[in-house]
């Protein structure tokens, strides 16, 4: 049907929703959702899925639980949302410790196959299929063509009506990581709301490993797992994981595997920084102990280990060496996520400054991140990517009001040289405040 790649891609983006609502369409969407994987054959009923929700942590755990189950031997499929540089990082398949996207020709082809099930005349479905509705299928079509044993899913935004919770099926495995306000005027405007959001992708008789946090949050996510006669995991502090160190290059900690007598305390060595990415390790080895138990697979330490000391994920506490100078690029985009980034940040470089680069989406209020990122920064370039970017004039006004010199400029190109013509040799270089723009500059560097 597509006679390129570019014309494959241009195709998807016409399903680019234009309005909120459209973006998130609330139940309508996940029945249209379940509709089209209906027209396709049900390909998600055919996989192992590992359903990861959150609000912070979510990507992370579904990486390194992907990454985890390929180093064991399995071929696992990978779907992550948003992408930084390709769409289809969205589609990943891990092969032996080894992540690579579907090529081109292959994501042409099954692209064409899966178009016909939206241009159906006889129902409404063609005109109304989202952007995100459109990569969900075709990530679980795509995953069942290529037979992975496990399928990693990652929610887009909440999870009861999230195109990805299409997976009823009972051996479906739960992660919920770090629940926090965000999105709260699609999933509520308080921690209740948006947990019961994050928990609707708990089915009857699903096994659901969770981050313990608030007793609020905890006993939402229990009750609806044993309503529905589902396996609660829990992963806590001290009793999972315990002695957190960090670098600019890895995190170490001791992972406690407290169902089995003779593996009591594991050491780990996570090539990933942050003291976060303890909680979201601990959330993936879990997941995977627990299904070894149910699959009656046994688990190679060492291969698991090594596979996680050599972990990578971009975008995410990532360190890049750039004309001679260090900067950190995280995509830090709410509260919640830049408070742990800024505490893994000092906590590495103890009472240091930054010269941050940073830019926000303006779905989201800035403010409560300037309230974290200022009082650590000694200088501040301001830039915006596109039309759903904040002015940056706008930022720079309220920036000072904390007495803190910066300067703004929407052409990002323009602004990101003067930002590392600015950095001296000894000083830290911060990409963040959005995804979008940690990908932006990505581009940047690689021309």
């Amino acid at each position: 049907m597509f006679k390129s790649y570019q014309e494959t891609l241009s195709f998807i983006e016409t399903r680019i929703p234009r309005s909120s609502k459209q973006k998130f369409p609330g139940g309508v969407g996940l029945q249209r959702a379940k509709l089209l994987m209906h027209l396709l054959g049900d390909p998600q009923d055919k996989l192992k899925v590992i359903h990861v929700a959150g609000t912070s942590g979510k990507g992370s755990t579904a990486y390194l639980t992907a990454l985890g189950l390929s180093s064991l031997g399995f071929k696992v499929g990978l779907h992550l949302s948003p992408h930084l540089l390709d769409l289809r990082e969205r589609f990943q398949i891990f092969c032996n410790s080894r992540r690579k996207l579907i090529n081109k020709t292959l994501f042409r082809k099954y692209t064409s196959e899966v178009v016909p099930t939206i241009q159906r005349p006889e129902d409404t479905i063609s005109t109304k299929v989202t952007y995100f509705e459109f990569l969900t299928a075709l990530a679980f079509y795509f995953f069942k063509k290529e037979k992975v044993d496990y399928a990693v899913v990652e929610t887009g935004l909440g999870g009861l009506y999230d195109s990805t919770n299409v997976v009823c099926n009972t051996d479906k495995l739960c992660i919920i990581t770090q629940i926090g306000l965000d999105h709260i005027r699609t999933l509520g405007n308080n921690i209740e709301l948006i947990t019961k959001q994050k928990a609707g992708i708990i089915y009857k008789g699903n096994s659901v490993v969770y981050l313990k946090q608030s007793s609020q949050v905890n006993s939402i996510i229990a009750k609806r797992t044993r309503d529905l006669n589902g396996r609660l995991y829990p992963v806590g502090d001290k009793r999972t994981y315990s002695n957190v160190t960090l670098n600019l290059d890895k995190t170490e900690f001791d992972f406690h595997l407290n169902d089995d007598e003779k593996l009591k305390k594991i050491h780990i060595k996570l090539g990933l920084t942050g003291l976060f990415q303890a909680k979201n390790a601990s959330l993936a080895l879990t997941a995977i102990n627990t299904l070894s138990k149910r699959d009656n697979f046994k688990i190679q330490w060492s291969k698991l280990k090594l596979a996680f000391s050599k972990a990578s994920f971009t975008g995410r506490f990532q360190k890049v060496d750039f004309r001679g100078k260090v900067i950190l690029l995280d995509g830090a985009h709410n509260e919640q996520k830049t408070k742990a980034f800024i505490r893994s940040l000092t906590q590495i470089f103890p009472n240091k400054k930054f010269v941050f680069f940073i830019g926000f989406k303006r779905t989201r209020d800035f403010r409560p991140l300037l309230k974290v990122l200022l009082p650590t920064a000694s200088y501040v370039f301001v830039t915006k990517m596109g039309r759903l970017s904040v002015e940056t004039q706008l930022v720079s006004s309220e920036i000072h009001q904390y007495n803190i010199p910066c300067e703004n400029d929407p052409d990002i190109v323009r602004l990101f040289n003067r930002f590392i013509h600015y950095l001296r040799n000894e000083d830290v270089g911060v990409v963040t405040g959005s995804l979008h723009l940690v990908g932006e500059v990505m581009k940047i560097m690689n021309q």
